[in-house]
Protein backbone atom coordinates (compact mmCIF):
# COMPACT_ATOMS: atom_id res chain seq x y z
CA UNK A 1 0.00 0.00 0.00
CA UNK A 2 1.36 3.46 -0.79
CA UNK A 3 2.30 6.17 1.25
CA UNK A 4 -0.52 9.17 0.96
CA UNK A 5 2.15 12.06 -0.19
CA UNK A 6 -0.29 13.48 -2.09
CA UNK A 7 -1.51 15.41 1.42
CA UNK A 8 1.95 17.38 1.13
CA UNK A 9 2.15 18.63 -2.98
CA UNK A 10 6.14 19.49 -1.82
CA UNK A 11 6.99 15.79 -1.40
CA UNK A 12 7.10 13.47 -4.31
CA UNK A 13 8.19 10.56 -3.28
CA UNK A 14 6.08 7.79 -2.03
CA UNK A 15 7.00 4.99 0.40
CA UNK A 16 4.86 2.01 1.34
CA UNK A 17 3.07 1.86 4.77
CA UNK A 18 4.51 5.31 5.59
CA UNK A 19 2.95 8.78 5.36
CA UNK A 20 5.64 11.49 4.62
CA UNK A 21 4.49 14.92 6.47
CA UNK A 22 7.68 17.57 5.59
CA UNK A 23 11.40 17.05 4.53
CA UNK A 24 13.47 17.69 7.63
CA UNK A 25 16.39 17.60 5.99
CA UNK A 26 18.49 16.73 2.95
CA UNK A 27 22.45 15.58 2.34
CA UNK A 28 24.64 13.82 -0.43
CA UNK A 29 23.47 10.47 0.74
CA UNK A 30 20.26 10.77 1.89
CA UNK A 31 16.88 12.68 2.79
CA UNK A 32 15.58 13.08 6.47
CA UNK A 33 11.46 13.14 6.61
CA UNK A 34 9.10 13.48 9.16
CA UNK A 35 6.22 10.37 8.99
CA UNK A 36 4.25 7.85 10.90
CA UNK A 37 2.82 4.64 9.90
CA UNK A 38 -0.46 5.14 8.08
CA UNK A 39 -2.00 2.47 10.40
CA UNK A 40 -0.95 3.03 13.43
CA UNK A 41 -3.57 4.19 15.72
CA UNK A 42 -1.62 6.86 17.73
CA UNK A 43 0.17 8.96 14.41
CA UNK A 44 3.26 8.18 16.58
CA UNK A 45 5.66 10.32 14.89
CA UNK A 46 9.15 9.23 13.29
CA UNK A 47 12.06 10.33 10.94
CA UNK A 48 12.71 8.35 7.83
CA UNK A 49 16.36 8.59 6.88
CA UNK A 50 16.18 7.69 3.25
CA UNK A 51 19.66 6.69 1.47
CA UNK A 52 19.35 7.89 -2.11
CA UNK A 53 21.18 5.39 -3.66
CA UNK A 54 19.06 2.12 -4.84
CA UNK A 55 20.28 -1.50 -4.86
CA UNK A 56 23.08 0.20 -2.97
CA UNK A 57 26.42 -1.56 -3.37
CA UNK A 58 27.68 -4.12 -0.44
CA UNK A 59 30.06 -1.58 0.89
CA UNK A 60 27.40 0.81 1.20
CA UNK A 61 25.00 -1.14 2.69
CA UNK A 62 27.41 -2.16 5.54
CA UNK A 63 27.71 1.49 6.43
CA UNK A 64 23.58 1.71 7.12
CA UNK A 65 24.04 -1.93 9.09
CA UNK A 66 27.11 -0.04 10.68
CA UNK A 67 25.06 2.80 11.49
CA UNK A 68 22.08 1.04 12.49
CA UNK A 69 24.36 -0.41 15.17
CA UNK A 70 26.10 2.23 16.47
CA UNK A 71 23.23 4.08 17.57
CA UNK A 72 21.09 0.99 18.93
CA UNK A 73 24.61 0.34 21.21
CA UNK A 74 24.99 4.08 22.51
CA UNK A 75 23.11 4.81 25.52
CA UNK A 76 22.87 8.85 25.78
CA UNK A 77 19.99 11.50 25.94
CA UNK A 78 21.93 13.11 23.10
CA UNK A 79 20.82 10.61 20.62
CA UNK A 80 17.77 9.97 18.18
CA UNK A 81 16.22 6.64 19.22
CA UNK A 82 16.48 4.65 16.13
CA UNK A 83 14.05 1.79 15.44
CA UNK A 84 15.09 -0.18 12.44
CA UNK A 85 16.98 0.00 9.14
CA UNK A 86 13.98 -1.67 6.29
CA UNK A 87 14.24 -2.19 2.71
CA UNK A 88 11.60 -1.67 0.35
CA UNK A 89 12.40 -2.09 -3.13
CA UNK A 90 16.41 -1.74 -3.04
CA UNK A 91 15.92 1.29 -1.42
CA UNK A 92 17.16 1.63 2.63
CA UNK A 93 15.46 3.39 5.20
CA UNK A 94 16.58 4.14 8.88
CA UNK A 95 13.19 4.74 10.98
CA UNK A 96 13.84 6.51 14.19
CA UNK A 97 11.71 8.42 17.06
CA UNK A 98 10.51 12.22 16.15
CA UNK A 99 11.39 14.51 18.53
CA UNK A 100 10.26 17.84 17.07
CA UNK A 101 14.16 19.28 16.48
CA UNK A 102 15.25 21.49 14.05
CA UNK A 103 18.56 21.09 12.50
CA UNK A 104 21.57 23.62 14.24
CA UNK A 105 22.24 24.28 9.94
CA UNK A 106 18.51 25.58 10.03
CA UNK A 107 19.01 27.59 13.04
CA UNK A 108 22.39 29.26 12.24
CA UNK A 109 20.73 30.53 8.48
CA UNK A 110 17.83 32.47 10.68
CA UNK A 111 18.99 33.47 14.32
CA UNK A 112 21.93 34.96 15.57
CA UNK A 113 23.37 33.33 18.89
CA UNK A 114 23.40 35.32 22.06
CA UNK A 115 26.62 34.58 24.36
CA UNK A 116 24.56 33.03 26.83
CA UNK A 117 22.65 30.34 23.80
CA UNK A 118 26.02 29.65 22.63
CA UNK A 119 27.51 28.16 25.71
CA UNK A 120 24.23 26.26 26.03
CA UNK A 121 24.37 24.23 22.82
CA UNK A 122 28.02 24.26 23.17
CA UNK A 123 27.84 22.49 26.44
CA UNK A 124 25.09 20.15 25.58
CA UNK A 125 27.25 18.91 22.09
CA UNK A 126 30.02 18.52 24.81
CA UNK A 127 28.23 16.54 26.90
CA UNK A 128 27.19 14.41 24.03
CA UNK A 129 30.76 13.68 22.72
CA UNK A 130 31.58 12.92 26.30
CA UNK A 131 28.79 10.41 26.42
CA UNK A 132 29.80 8.70 23.20
CA UNK A 133 33.75 8.95 23.65
CA UNK A 134 32.70 6.92 27.28
CA UNK A 135 31.06 4.17 25.30
CA UNK A 136 33.94 3.93 22.85
CA UNK A 137 32.26 5.51 19.80
CA UNK A 138 33.79 8.40 18.01
CA UNK A 139 30.98 10.31 15.71
CA UNK A 140 33.53 11.22 12.84
CA UNK A 141 31.13 13.89 10.76
CA UNK A 142 30.04 16.72 13.76
CA UNK A 143 28.37 19.60 11.72
CA UNK A 144 25.45 21.80 12.15
CA UNK A 145 23.41 19.19 9.85
CA UNK A 146 23.74 16.30 11.81
CA UNK A 147 22.80 18.26 15.32
CA UNK A 148 19.24 19.01 16.12
CA UNK A 149 18.42 21.55 18.78
CA UNK A 150 14.69 23.05 20.21
CA UNK A 151 14.65 26.99 20.22
CA UNK A 152 15.80 27.36 23.70
CA UNK A 153 18.34 25.26 23.16
CA UNK A 154 17.13 23.01 26.14
CA UNK A 155 17.55 19.77 23.35
CA UNK A 156 20.20 18.88 21.94
CA UNK A 157 20.71 15.28 19.98
CA UNK A 158 23.17 14.17 17.56
CA UNK A 159 22.30 12.20 14.29
CA UNK A 160 24.16 10.67 11.48
CA UNK A 161 27.00 8.08 12.76
CA UNK A 162 27.48 6.74 8.99
CA UNK A 163 30.72 7.90 9.47
CA UNK A 164 31.60 6.85 13.00
CA UNK A 165 33.94 4.49 14.48
CA UNK A 166 34.47 2.01 17.47
CA UNK A 167 37.81 2.57 19.09
CA UNK A 168 37.22 -0.24 21.78
CA UNK A 169 39.89 -2.14 20.32
CA UNK A 170 41.95 0.08 18.10
CA UNK A 171 42.27 3.33 20.25
CA UNK A 172 42.82 5.26 16.28
CA UNK A 173 43.36 4.69 12.73
CA UNK A 174 44.85 5.85 10.09
CA UNK A 175 42.96 7.13 7.16
CA UNK A 176 44.24 7.10 2.94
CA UNK A 177 41.61 9.52 1.89
CA UNK A 178 39.66 12.45 2.72
CA UNK A 179 36.80 11.05 5.71
CA UNK A 180 33.99 13.27 6.89
CA UNK A 181 32.36 16.46 5.50
CA UNK A 182 35.49 18.82 3.82
CA UNK A 183 34.38 21.99 5.76
CA UNK A 184 34.71 20.48 9.11
CA UNK A 185 37.42 18.17 9.07
CA UNK A 186 40.15 17.71 11.03
CA UNK A 187 43.77 17.91 9.24
CA UNK A 188 44.09 14.06 10.04
CA UNK A 189 41.05 13.25 8.35
CA UNK A 190 42.30 14.38 5.18
CA UNK A 191 44.75 11.37 5.03
CA UNK A 192 47.63 13.46 4.19
CA UNK A 193 49.10 13.55 7.65
CA UNK A 194 50.21 10.26 8.92
CA UNK A 195 48.87 10.94 12.18
CA UNK A 196 45.97 8.54 13.63
CA UNK A 197 42.38 9.76 13.82
CA UNK A 198 40.73 9.19 17.44
CA UNK A 199 38.58 11.25 19.75
CA UNK A 200 40.18 14.33 19.37
CA UNK A 201 39.53 14.24 15.80
CA UNK A 202 35.97 15.07 16.84
CA UNK A 203 36.89 18.13 19.12
CA UNK A 204 38.27 19.65 15.85
CA UNK A 205 35.03 19.43 14.59
CA UNK A 206 33.41 20.97 16.89
CA UNK A 207 35.63 24.38 17.27
CA UNK A 208 34.92 24.28 13.56
CA UNK A 209 30.85 24.46 14.48
CA UNK A 210 31.41 26.63 17.34
CA UNK A 211 33.43 28.79 15.20
CA UNK A 212 30.22 29.11 12.88
CA UNK A 213 28.13 29.70 15.71
CA UNK A 214 30.26 32.30 16.89
CA UNK A 215 30.84 33.84 13.94
CA UNK A 216 28.03 33.05 11.36
CA UNK A 217 30.80 32.36 8.56
CA UNK A 218 33.16 29.53 8.43
CA UNK A 219 36.89 29.61 9.44
CA UNK A 220 38.40 28.84 5.79
CA UNK A 221 36.16 30.36 3.40
CA UNK A 222 37.59 29.05 0.31
CA UNK A 223 35.27 27.22 -2.96
CA UNK A 224 38.44 24.91 -4.05
CA UNK A 225 39.04 21.23 -2.90
CA UNK A 226 42.59 21.52 -2.54
CA UNK A 227 42.85 24.83 -1.02
CA UNK A 228 40.35 23.65 1.83
CA UNK A 229 42.41 20.90 2.49
CA UNK A 230 45.11 22.97 2.58
CA UNK A 231 43.98 25.72 5.19
CA UNK A 232 42.69 22.36 7.52
CA UNK A 233 46.43 21.11 6.97
CA UNK A 234 48.49 24.57 7.08
CA UNK A 235 46.54 27.85 7.53
CA UNK A 236 46.10 29.18 11.28
CA UNK A 237 41.60 30.12 11.10
CA UNK A 238 41.03 33.89 12.12
CA UNK A 239 40.25 34.35 15.52
CA UNK A 240 36.70 34.26 16.57
CA UNK A 241 36.78 37.32 18.41
CA UNK A 242 38.15 39.14 16.07
CA UNK A 243 35.19 38.76 13.72
CA UNK A 244 32.84 38.85 16.14
CA UNK A 245 33.47 41.24 18.94
CA UNK A 246 30.98 40.88 21.35
CA UNK A 247 32.32 37.17 21.77
CA UNK A 248 34.57 36.95 25.25
CA UNK A 249 37.84 36.47 24.24
CA UNK A 250 38.38 32.93 25.91
CA UNK A 251 36.09 31.64 24.41
CA UNK A 252 37.68 32.71 20.95
CA UNK A 253 40.35 30.69 22.54
CA UNK A 254 38.64 27.63 23.61
CA UNK A 255 37.61 27.29 19.82
CA UNK A 256 41.22 28.31 18.96
CA UNK A 257 42.16 25.48 20.89
CA UNK A 258 39.91 22.82 19.61
CA UNK A 259 41.34 23.29 16.13
CA UNK A 260 44.88 23.10 17.18
CA UNK A 261 46.37 21.38 13.57
CA UNK A 262 48.32 18.61 15.79
CA UNK A 263 45.71 16.55 18.14
CA UNK A 264 48.42 16.87 20.67
CA UNK A 265 47.63 20.73 21.12
CA UNK A 266 43.69 19.84 21.51
CA UNK A 267 41.81 19.28 24.12
CA UNK A 268 42.52 15.92 25.16
CA UNK A 269 38.87 14.79 26.83
CA UNK A 270 35.28 16.14 26.61
CA UNK A 271 35.63 16.32 30.16
CA UNK A 272 38.04 19.33 30.35
CA UNK A 273 35.89 21.04 27.24
CA UNK A 274 33.31 21.01 29.43
CA UNK A 275 34.62 22.33 32.79
CA UNK A 276 35.90 25.29 30.77
CA UNK A 277 32.40 26.28 29.25
CA UNK A 278 30.60 25.96 32.74
CA UNK A 279 32.96 27.99 33.87
CA UNK A 280 32.22 30.49 31.22
CA UNK A 281 28.62 29.96 31.36
CA UNK A 282 28.39 30.78 35.67
CA UNK A 283 30.67 34.08 35.34
CA UNK A 284 28.88 35.15 32.19
CA UNK A 285 25.41 34.56 34.08
CA UNK A 286 26.99 36.34 37.08
CA UNK A 287 28.42 39.15 36.04
CA UNK A 288 28.00 39.49 32.01
CA UNK A 289 31.42 39.42 31.05
CA UNK A 290 34.06 36.19 31.17
CA UNK A 291 37.75 37.37 32.37
CA UNK A 292 40.88 35.43 30.53
CA UNK A 293 41.97 32.16 32.64
CA UNK A 294 44.58 29.67 32.00
CA UNK A 295 42.38 27.03 29.74
CA UNK A 296 42.73 22.77 30.13
CA UNK A 297 43.46 23.08 33.73
CA UNK A 298 41.10 19.64 33.83
CA UNK A 299 42.74 17.92 30.97
CA UNK A 300 44.06 14.73 31.68
CA UNK A 301 45.17 12.26 29.15
CA UNK A 302 43.36 9.14 30.70
CA UNK A 303 44.73 6.47 27.09
CA UNK A 304 47.99 5.79 26.95
CA UNK A 305 49.81 7.12 24.13
CA UNK A 306 53.37 7.72 23.12
CA UNK A 307 54.40 10.96 22.57
CA UNK A 308 55.21 12.08 18.59
CA UNK A 309 56.93 15.19 19.59
CA UNK A 310 60.51 15.17 18.32
CA UNK A 311 63.63 16.02 20.62
CA UNK A 312 67.04 16.48 19.86
CA UNK A 313 67.02 16.77 16.29
CA UNK A 314 66.54 20.42 15.92
CA UNK A 315 69.72 20.79 13.40
CA UNK A 316 68.78 18.31 11.08
CA UNK A 317 65.20 19.75 10.93
CA UNK A 318 66.36 23.04 9.94
CA UNK A 319 68.58 21.84 7.31
CA UNK A 320 66.14 20.03 5.99
CA UNK A 321 63.49 22.36 6.08
CA UNK A 322 66.38 24.85 4.16
CA UNK A 323 66.09 22.58 1.65
CA UNK A 324 62.81 21.75 1.10
CA UNK A 325 62.79 25.95 0.69
CA UNK A 326 64.79 25.83 -2.06
CA UNK A 327 62.49 23.73 -4.00
CA UNK A 328 61.42 25.26 -7.59
CA UNK A 329 64.65 27.45 -7.31
CA UNK A 330 66.83 24.75 -9.40
CA UNK A 331 66.95 21.53 -10.69
CA UNK A 332 64.76 18.01 -9.10
CA UNK A 333 66.33 17.38 -5.96
CA UNK A 334 66.90 14.16 -3.77
CA UNK A 335 68.15 14.23 -0.37
CA UNK A 336 69.06 11.27 1.39
CA UNK A 337 68.66 10.86 5.52
CA UNK A 338 71.09 7.73 6.72
CA UNK A 339 71.58 6.30 10.28
CA UNK A 340 71.30 3.23 12.19
CA UNK A 341 68.18 1.38 12.72
CA UNK A 342 66.47 3.37 15.52
CA UNK A 343 67.87 6.34 15.68
CA UNK A 344 64.89 8.36 14.68
CA UNK A 345 65.20 8.47 10.77
CA UNK A 346 61.34 8.06 10.17
CA UNK A 347 60.39 10.71 13.16
CA UNK A 348 62.47 13.25 11.65
CA UNK A 349 61.14 12.69 8.32
CA UNK A 350 57.45 12.64 9.74
CA UNK A 351 58.41 15.89 11.67
CA UNK A 352 59.08 17.96 8.57
CA UNK A 353 55.49 17.82 7.27
CA UNK A 354 53.93 20.28 8.38
CA UNK A 355 56.81 22.40 6.54
CA UNK A 356 55.80 20.42 3.01
CA UNK A 357 52.47 21.13 3.89
CA UNK A 358 52.99 24.58 4.52
CA UNK A 359 53.87 25.14 0.82
CA UNK A 360 51.13 22.77 -0.44
CA UNK A 361 53.41 20.15 -0.95
CA UNK A 362 52.55 16.09 -0.54
CA UNK A 363 53.55 13.97 1.92
CA UNK A 364 53.73 10.05 1.29
CA UNK A 365 55.47 7.93 3.88
CA UNK A 366 56.73 4.24 3.63
CA UNK A 367 59.01 1.60 4.98
CA UNK A 368 61.20 -1.38 3.87
CA UNK A 369 60.41 -4.35 5.93
CA UNK A 370 63.19 -6.07 6.09
CA UNK A 371 61.10 -9.27 7.60
CA UNK A 372 58.86 -9.37 5.12
CA UNK A 373 59.74 -7.48 1.97
CA UNK A 374 63.55 -7.74 1.97
CA UNK A 375 63.39 -9.78 -1.29
CA UNK A 376 61.54 -6.96 -3.32
CA UNK A 377 63.43 -4.48 -5.08
CA UNK A 378 61.51 -0.80 -4.61
CA UNK A 379 59.42 -1.96 -2.42
CA UNK A 380 58.74 0.78 0.24
CA UNK A 381 59.11 3.17 -3.08
CA UNK A 382 55.71 0.89 -5.14
CA UNK A 383 53.77 1.70 -2.02
CA UNK A 384 54.20 4.79 -1.54
CA UNK A 385 53.53 5.36 -5.06
CA UNK A 386 50.50 3.16 -4.81
CA UNK A 387 48.57 5.57 -1.53
CA UNK A 388 50.00 8.63 -3.56
CA UNK A 389 48.13 7.50 -6.65
CA UNK A 390 45.04 6.35 -4.59
CA UNK A 391 45.04 9.96 -3.03
CA UNK A 392 45.13 11.47 -6.85
CA UNK A 393 42.16 9.46 -8.26
CA UNK A 394 39.94 10.47 -5.65
CA UNK A 395 40.72 14.09 -6.19
CA UNK A 396 38.37 16.72 -8.58
CA UNK A 397 38.06 15.88 -12.75
CA UNK A 398 40.09 19.21 -12.96
CA UNK A 399 42.44 18.35 -10.60
CA UNK A 400 43.17 15.04 -12.65
CA UNK A 401 43.04 17.28 -15.84
CA UNK A 402 46.24 19.17 -14.47
CA UNK A 403 48.13 15.99 -13.09
CA UNK A 404 47.30 13.99 -16.26
CA UNK A 405 48.75 16.95 -18.72
CA UNK A 406 51.79 17.38 -16.55
CA UNK A 407 52.62 13.67 -16.81
CA UNK A 408 52.01 12.82 -20.70
CA UNK A 409 55.36 14.39 -21.43
CA UNK A 410 57.44 13.16 -19.30
CA UNK A 411 56.61 9.93 -20.03
CA UNK A 412 55.72 9.81 -23.62
CA UNK A 413 59.52 10.79 -23.38
CA UNK A 414 60.62 8.07 -21.53
CA UNK A 415 58.35 5.92 -23.67
CA UNK A 416 60.14 6.99 -27.24
CA UNK A 417 63.46 6.69 -25.39
CA UNK A 418 62.86 3.06 -23.79
CA UNK A 419 61.73 1.93 -27.92
CA UNK A 420 64.78 2.94 -29.10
Amino acid sequence: MPSQAANNPGISVTIPNYQLVQILGEGRNAVVYQAYRQYDPDRLPLTLKIFKDAYPSPSQQARFQHELRVMQRLDSPYLVKVINLEEQAGVFILVSHYDGLRSLREWLAQTPFSVELFLKVALHLTRALEDIHRQDVMHGDLKPSNILIDAAADAVKLTDFGMSRILERQLAYYPDSVSGTLPYISPEQTGRTQKPVDYRSDYYSLGVTLFQMATGRLPFEVKDHLALIHAHLAVEAPQAAGLNPALPQPLSDLIAQLMAKNPEDRYQEAAAIRADLDRCLAEWQTSGTIAPFTLRAADQQHRFEVSRKLYGREAELQRLTELLHGLGQGPPMLTLVAGSAGIGKSSLIQALQPAILAIRGMFVAEKYDHLRQRNIPYSALVRALQILLRRLLREPAETLDLWREALQTPLASTARSSAK
